[in-house]
């Protein structure tokens, strides 16, 4: 089945849930597929959730990292020690980030 076929079958799940069921989807809200299946169009399926929850509730790279509870070199990403990228590119270790600065700069020294 086409992705456009899929995206039909869903958007006829939500007209059955917005007229029937629920009435209609609140303001600044859209329906997560909670089981994944693209050929399901079982409207029980069909939670009213903010995007953010969306997106980290899916199996997308900014949700598998979003989940990550410490770094790869195990440091817990708490609020003392995450640097938040000012551009938005996501989040870093700020203890790696001092031992990489330290051992750049011990690097730099050496003559």
């Amino acid at each position: 089945m086409s992705d456009s076929r899929v995206v039909g079958c869903i958007s006829v799940c939500l007209e059955l849930r917005d007229t029937e069921l629920r009435g209609t989807i609140p303001y600044k809200l859209e329906l997560d597929h909670l089981c994944r299946v693209k050929h399901c169009c079982n409207p029980d399926h069909l939670e009213a959730v903010t995007h953010y929850t969306n997106l980290h509730r899916g199996a997308s790279i900014q949700a598998r990292n979003a989940k990550k509870t410490h770094c790869k070199w195990g440091h817990e990403f708490t609020p003392e020690n995450t640097y938040i990228i000012p551009s938005g590119a996501g989040r870093a270790c700020r203890a790696c980030k001092a031992n990489t600065s330290r051992r750049l700069y011990k690097k730099s020294r050496v003559i």
